[in-house]
């Protein structure tokens, strides 16, 4: 995993500033008590965070805006739809 060094915001290494306490978190909507809860933050850099929220203190991977732009492109044209939850109908 490449992991990001931002001169403008502190960030060396992946280190980034404040994560647990940053006040940019922002979960999905669709994020429920059962774990599926994945958090987003921009940094005043640009950068863009990604955390599972259940372990605020843990992991955050960061990303370019222009990366995360790209990946939300693909996932509104369906590329990443079949990792997500399959939905069965009962007739």
């Amino acid at each position: 995993m490449r992991l990001l060094d931002c001169d403008k915001c502190g960030a060396a290494s992946g280190h980034w500033p404040s994560c647990p306490n940053y006040p940019g978190w922002q979960k999905a909507t669709a994020s429920n008590p059962n774990g599926d809860c994945v958090e987003m933050a921009r940094l005043p850099c640009g950068h863009i965070l990604i955390r599972n929220s259940h372990d605020p203190l843990g992991p955050v991977v960061g990303f370019t805006a222009s990366e995360i732009a790209a990946f939300l492109i693909g996932a509104k044209a369906g590329e990443f739809d079949h990792y997500g939850l399959q939905i069965v109908t009962m007739s």
